[in-house]
């Protein structure tokens, strides 16, 4: 099996040579063999922005968000529902209910530390 190093490689390579389409198909690889692997499958959705795939992007970009505040990462979590937000308006309610209950959820962590 390939190392997930060199798949990254492959991909970048193909990046350079505005290969999109091919570097897609690398780093869906990586997520499918990797699928906790947060960086991948935000290269990933960066990829589908590139092309202009926004529908794949949002798809993306929305689990990931799902997976950094489940993980306890708020902030990274809160930059990639902005990030969602930028693509398209339908978005935003989903985008801006979900900022705001991650907001809700790290001020009742800081309340319980305060309390």
């Amino acid at each position: 099996m390939i190392k997930k190093e060199e798949l990254i490689k492959q991909a970048e390579k193909f990046i350079r040579q505005n290969s999109l389409t091919q570097a897609i198909e690398i780093y869906s690889d990586i997520v499918k063999l990797y699928p906790k692997d947060l960086t991948a499958i935000n290269a990933l959705g960066d990829l589908q922005v590139r092309i202009n795939n926004i529908e794949a992007a949002k798809e993306i970009f929305s689990h990931l968000a799902k997976e950094y505040s489940n993980q306890g990462f708020y902030e990274i979590a809160i930059a990639i529902y902005k990030k969602l937000l930028k693509l398209s308006n339908d978005s935003i309610a989903i985008g801006t209910q979900q900022i705001f209950l991650i907001y809700c959820t790290v001020l009742s962590l800081i309340l319980k530390k305060v309390l």
